[in-house]
């Protein structure tokens, strides 16, 4: 992005590395999956620096990875929290994901490996979402969401925020997934949402970016 004017591409998806010491984030210049990218910045400040090209979504992991989306295919690299690098190879984990770089994730993990994520083989609407365990075995939520979803799972895999557009304003909502209902969060349909919901570190509550 050398030469660029800032107003050329926009931010999205801060996520802080284990340990503290770096954010990543996602750079974006246009819709194409070729201008997004995964960046670095030291924590405390100074100049984000590329890390992984044709990116977004990052996501990390108690392993030690750093995973990601790259069209549709979730991707996983060894990452060095100390240094702020990518030490192995990148390893495709799972094909069929769907949603543009540009838009809300429509895939989530937990830091244990749990997936969640729309299923690109349900060609309708509502679509269908569910969970793949770490011996890659699906479970449909059995729920309907509509289209445009994106989704974040807390770190326990017990309530589920999603993101989706409707009437022509974002709008999120909090899915207990024991009992698959849909929890209100009060005043949300008066405000415009700004941004993907973040779960807070107590698993319970949600942060949510309002214009």
């Amino acid at each position: 992005f050398k030469g660029l004017p800032p107003q050329a591409y926009f931010d999205v998806g801060p996520r802080v590395v284990p340990g503290g010491r770096w954010v990543v984030f996602q750079r974006s210049a246009s819709p194409d999956w070729d201008d997004s990218f995964v960046m670095i910045t030291p924590i405390d400040g100074g100049e984000p620096r590329e890390l992984i090209r044709v990116a977004a979504h990052p996501r990390f992991l108690d392993s030690g990875h750093l995973v990601f989306q790259r069209e549709d295919t979730l991707t996983a690299v060894a990452f060095d929290a100390e240094e702020g690098r990518v030490t192995s190879p990148e390893v495709s984990l799972r094909r069929g994901l769907v949603g543009q770089s540009y838009e809300p994730a429509t895939f989530d993990l937990t830091p244990a490996g749990g997936l969640i994520y729309v299923n690109d083989s349900s060609e309708r609407t509502p679509l269908e979402v569910g969970t793949v365990s770490l011996v890659g075995e699906w479970q449909s939520l059995g729920m309907e969401f509509p289209a445009n979803l994106g989704l974040s799972i807390n770190d326990d895999n017990t309530l589920l925020a999603t993101l989706n557009r409707e009437e022509g304003r974002w709008r999120t909502n909090v899915v207990e997934l024991a009992r698959g209902i849909t929890l209100p969060i009060p005043g949300e349909r008066e405000r415009d949402i700004d941004g993907m919901p973040v779960w807070y570190p107590d698993n319970t509550t949600v942060l949510i970016e309002y214009r």
